[in-house]
């Protein structure tokens, strides 16, 4: 989508508006934070903080105090907005708050570039037990957190119910298809296969789409077929070979002889990715989250009704007959620059801005899942299908590494997959070259190889 290649910015001074005249001896607080969408539909992620702000200075006041929040949404990529925050850092130009992947954390806490949060949640254990303690797990650096969970997510499949109805499925066995893909039923294979059939009678332009960017969602694919990326005992990543072989050979069988996805998948972009689910260009998508139902909603313009009569989700299913499903989370992190000021304020401004009622505006605009428990247990929670259904396939979740290689790890899974769908490598090469880069990469860090 087409905005996804831009970013805009918000400079947002959060005044009381009933103060007419600034006090000689007001105290002004400024605060910076650079916030990641990338989509558009995840403003609240900044906005959020804007209200939290509002809501703190009305008593700071008192006290003759005032913050000033200026605030940058960028709605760039991953991989750009990742540049952008290591440079600021290293040169010592980073803003007070940033939103990030969790993933990066270990390689800017390693860094020192961190505050350490540990203390300030021991101060307030009502809020620290009110978030899910998995997410906490995902923050940790040598066990210290670094971070406050902003939010979460499930990674799924999508696909269009009304396309299985043209292939003669009835509602009974439409219906009955998120839970054979839960029974293990359903395998990649199947998918595969369905699509393929869905394509040659022309109901679709292709049957399976997957993103176009590095992403985590890759990850999934090595759980899939019951493999591991991580020891987590030891924190050390994993290149499970028969897994990922298993993984490429996936791949191949998508482009070279199914022919259910182009080889050139990588170079559409994400403008074609966005539309191809909603105007039913496709059946799978095979690397969606749920945050892309609101996508299609407000970018795409499908309606709610739309939505739920034509689109489905599933797990990841597994790529063998009998086996689980898979999915994995990816928390976006609020961190706190180590040479900040105003650690103490800052605390305090992130515990409202993902408070129940923030967690909860933030789930509804963007179709994220809640981070707090309390959050969860709102009866306008409980009362939406989507985000019930997502939040049930947390069970079967897991998490990226929290390991300083784990980006590296991310791009050259992606670069090993383009090059098999290319047809530059075979599976068997792209296994050899990616473990080949890994263990340059890792030096004298141990590595894995199972």
């Amino acid at each position: 989508m087409l905005m996804k290649k831009l970013f805009f910015s918000f400079f947002i001074s959060t005044l009381s508006p009933f103060i007419i005249t600034a006090s000689p001896s007001l105290e002004i607080i400024p605060i910076k934070a650079l916030i990641i969408g990338p989509e558009s539909t995840s403003i609240t992620r900044l906005t959020n903080l804007k209200e939290a702000v509002e809501i703190l200075n009305k008593s700071l006041l008192k006290e003759n105090k005032k913050i000033e929040l200026k605030g940058e949404f960028f709605t760039g990529t991953h991989e750009d907005f990742r540049r952008r925050f290591i440079l600021a850092f290293e040169s010592q130009q980073a803003e007070d708050i940033l939103l990030i992947g969790h993933e990066d954390i270990s390689r800017l806490a390693s860094q020192g570039f961190l505050a350490d949060l540990t203390p300030y949640l021991k101060n307030d254990p009502k809020n620290f037990k009110d978030f899910f303690p998995s997410l906490w797990d995902s923050v940790k650096y040598k066990n210290k957190i670094y971070g406050i969970p902003q939010d979460t997510e499930v990674r799924m499949f999508y696909y269009r119910k009304d396309v299985l109805k043209a292939l003669g499925w009835p509602d009974s066995k439409i219906n009955a298809f998120p839970s054979e893909v839960e029974k293990g039923k359903i395998t990649l294979f199947d998918i595969v296969k369905i699509a393929v059939e869905a394509q040659n009678k022309g109901l679709v332009k292709w049957g399976i789409y997957h993103r176009p960017t590095p992403g985590s969602n890759f990850f999934h694919f090595i759980t899939s077929f019951q493999g591991v990326f991580e020891d987590q005992k030891n924190n050390h990543l994993v290149i499970d070979q028969k897994a990922l072989l298993a993984v490429f050979n996936f791949f191949y069988e998508l482009v070279h002889v199914q022919k259910v996805m182009p080889k050139e998948m990588i170079d559409l972009g994400w403008e074609v990715m966005d539309r191809a689910i909603p105007h039913k260009e496709i059946l799978f998508n095979i690397t969606g989250g749920s945050w892309n139902k609101m996508e299609y909603i407000k970018d795409q313009g499908m309606s709610e009704k739309d939505f739920n009569e034509k689109v489905g989700f599933c797990l990841i299913p597994s790529g063998i007959k009998g086996g689980k499903p898979t999915t994995l989370s990816h928390p976006l992190v609020y961190i706190v620059n180590n040479k900040s000021l105003q650690k103490n304020i800052i605390f305090k401004l992130l515990m409202k801005a993902t408070d129940p009622d923030h967690d909860i505006k933030h789930a509804f605009a963007s179709s994220h899942l809640a981070v707090r428990k309390s959050t969860s247990k709102m009866p306008s929670y409980q009362k939406d299908p989507f985000l019930t259904k997502a939040t049930q396939f947390l069970k079967y979740t897991c998490f990226i590494p929290n390991h300083i290689d784990t980006v590296f790890f991310q791009n050259m899974l992606f670069e090993a997959i383009r090059s098999v769908e290319s047809g530059r490598l075979s599976p068997q090469q792209a296994l050899e070259q990616f473990t080949a880069e890994m263990k340059k990469m890792s030096g004298k860090k141990e590595i894995l190889v199972k």
